[in-house]
């Protein structure tokens, strides 16, 4: 008995395979050489793209290096939170105020870092700037390990519809120190100069009275509201000598 012909898919494929080879028109010297010529042509309009491409790469490289340079070294604290108050990135300067390694803080809560003293002031500038489209603003103390609390001040704004803030943040506790030394320096001042038995008065450089002590209120017998409104040469002073002459 006879084997039926092959009717397989890959038969009907060589079949076709070679009706083709045998419709195939072989090209001319000319149309070969043109055809060449555009595999060129294409071949270089490729490798400039990829020239292109390989430059914004590089550009985009560097940009990239830059602006990390500029987040990590900056000066004072920046840090993007998600909407819960988690923390997803954090500078160097970030990570000093807060007195912990920028890896330990990523996934932490910005709050457990706030004193205790400052929680109802964060959670009101917490909502108040999840709530809003502009930069909010708050200045509070942070816990540390040194004993005195760490005064920051805080602006942040949000982004990508209310699911991200970034914030900056700054040390005011050099500030806060001064001016509490200030007070200090002019409680001292003012008790002294009241307390003074000689009569004291000040003026400025073009000899207007700016204050006078009890002391000079009493020798001169002149309310001290209208002492600081004459002049230090003013006419209205009647000056004697000790033996009572003009």
């Amino acid at each position: 008995m006879k084997n039926k012909p092959k009717n397989t898919l890959q038969d009907r494929a060589e079949k076709n395979l070679k009706k083709q080879e045998n419709t195939t028109v072989p090209l001319k010297k000319s149309e070969l050489l043109k055809l060449i010529h555009e595999m060129q042509e294409k071949q270089l309009e490729l490798e400039k793209q990829n020239g292109r491409l390989e430059q914004a790469r590089a550009e985009g490289e560097a940009a990239y290096r830059q602006y990390t340079d500029l987040y990590d070294f900056a000066p004072v604290g920046y840090c993007t939170l998600k909407r819960n108050g988690n923390i997803l990135e954090v500078n160097l300067a970030g990570a000093t105020l807060l007195g912990m390694e920028r890896e330990k803080l990523i996934g932490s809560q910005l709050e457990e870092f706030v004193s205790a003293e400052s929680h109802s002031a964060f959670k009101d500038f917490f909502e108040k700037l999840l709530s809003g489209t502009g930069k909010e603003t708050c200045e509070l103390t942070f816990k540390k390990s040194e004993p005195d609390l760490l005064w920051v001040r805080i602006e942040a704004t949000c982004f990508e519809g209310g699911q991200e803030s970034r914030a900056v943040m700054l040390s005011t506790s050099e500030r806060k120190r001064a001016e509490s030394e200030l007070r200090v320096s002019v409680t001292k001042y003012k008790t002294l100069f009241d307390s003074f038995p000689l009569g004291i008065t000040v003026s400025d450089a073009a000899g207007n009275i700016l204050e006078t002590n009890p002391a000079a209120v009493k020798l001169l017998g002149v309310p001290q509201e209208e002492h600081i409104q004459r002049d230090i040469d003013s006419l209205e002073w009647q000056i004697v000598r000790a033996d009572g002459t003009p």
